[in-house]
């Protein structure tokens, strides 16, 4: 097995902690609002007052300076390198445990098959404290995938799916087997994730060996891929993995985000051609 994670864009920054509050004022307007709201908690509560007493201030001395440019729900969720100047003014009534900083924890996977693994898959999860999983080779039918996303969501975990694969065999009793066959991949995740919407092209939509999702860390967003290779044994083996990263690559293009690749390639990357397109475009392999 040659699992692979590509990734591009990324810088070791720390995820900014949610219990944050800061607000992006000018100068004059952070001296204007010191003596009155300096240790106050703002947020719903007190950011109208705040507005209003620096909307009088203004008008006053007939001033209209560019000030609360305030990003984000509740000016809770941003940090300075994200507003450009910013300056706290206030903390959360029950700001929590404090952190100094919070790490994405991303794995790869190969479980050959999901059916009947969901402690395994639970221990996992729990044990190597992970954020995103990727799963390739899940083997998993509509009705696996269905119970699976059920036991996840139960411990806080959101599921994205490739197609389902078609059972392995029909059991004596006309039941479909809940084994699938070889194929299928999936993201999981315990922090906010959609499907990307764009559409795959004609000859990939149908296909069980690649899921593309977006997830969300605060205000960031990246995008999670998980693949799966035929195996090296195939005749086609690498020419289908080739265009497996291609496709990958155009689809992730198209979105003007940071990205993860991941994958059971069944190969090196090295050998393929399209590798040194990724190489071009910054990509790096971490495994």
């Amino acid at each position: 097995m040659y699992s692979h994670a590509i990734a591009y864009q990324f810088c070791q920054v720390p995820v900014p902690n949610l219990q944050s509050t800061v607000c992006a004022l000018g100068q004059m307007t952070r001296s204007l609002s010191k003596s009155v709201f300096r240790g106050r908690y703002v947020g719903k509560r007190y950011m109208p007052h705040l507005l209003q007493h620096l909307a009088i201030r203004c008008a006053r001395f007939c001033e209209v300076p560019s000030f609360c440019h305030c990003l984000a729900k509740d000016v809770c969720h941003q940090k300075a390198p994200t507003l450009g100047h910013a300056i706290r003014i206030g903390e959360a009534e029950n700001p929590g445990p404090k952190r100094t900083q919070c790490l994405i924890n991303v794995a790869i996977a190969n479980p050959t098959s999901l059916a009947n693994k969901r402690d395994t898959l639970n221990e996992l999860l729990c044990q190597e404290k992970i954020n995103v999983l990727c799963l390739a080779e899940t083997s998993a039918t509509q009705e696996v995938q269905a119970q699976c996303q059920k036991d996840l969501a139960k411990t806080g975990y959101k599921t994205c799916w490739s197609n389902p694969v078609p059972p392995q065999r029909v059991c004596q009793n006309g039941a479909a087997s809940t084994r699938g066959r070889a194929g299928g991949t999936a993201v999981i995740a315990d922090v906010p994730m959609r499907h990307s919407r764009n559409p795959l092209p004609d000859e990939w939509k149908s296909t069980t060996r690649f899921v593309h999702a977006i997830a969300t860390w605060g205000q960031s967003h990246i995008q999670i891929v998980s693949l799966y290779s035929i195996p090296q044994s195939h005749p086609n083996a690498k020419e289908y993995l080739n265009n497996l990263l291609s496709m990958a690559l155009t689809q992730v293009m198209t979105i003007p985000l940071p990205f993860i690749i991941c994958g059971d390639f069944n190969m090196e990357l090295t050998d393929l051609p399209i590798w040194e397109v990724y190489v071009q475009k910054g990509c790096q392999d971490l495994i």
